[in-house]
């Protein structure tokens, strides 16, 4: 179900608390995909990165430039939830932001759990936009 677009204030707390997930000690970012190599393969080659760690810098460096206008960056006109089968009904978070290093923009896309843990980045996707 989808409904009004996310505040600002929202946008930037789900994109804190992807930052937060980043930062933790131990790492809280998981794949969607139970084999990380089969989801991002096809991300790491459109963008021409050279390993895994270049991938989440630059997913890492995304998050923070969405940050500095949430609402401007953020990539849907309505609420958007999950159909994933191991997420489904969870709220995703999709973004587009201009990177320094790229010139189209860059579309992101990630689902935030809570357990008694914390919190976890679910990482669906990061490569060029492609609309």
């Amino acid at each position: 179900m989808q409904d009004r677009k996310p505040s600002s204030k929202e946008l930037h707390n789900k994109l804190q608390d992807a930052l937060e997930a980043f930062e933790a000690s131990p790492w809280r970012v998981q794949v969607l995909d139970n084999d990380p190599s089969i989801h991002i393969e096809d991300d790491l080659e459109e963008l021409n990165l050279p390993d895994l760690d270049a991938y989440w810098d630059l997913v890492y460096e995304c998050i923070q430039i969405a940050m500095q206008n949430p609402l401007k960056c953020y990539a849907h006109r309505t609420r958007l939830k999950s159909s994933y089968s191991t997420l489904y009904d969870q709220p995703l978070w999709p973004f587009k932001v201009k990177h320094p290093d790229w010139k189209p923009l860059i579309y992101f896309k990630f689902c935030i759990l809570k357990d008694n843990s914390g919190k976890s980045y679910i990482h669906i996707d990061c490569h060029e936009d492609r609309i």
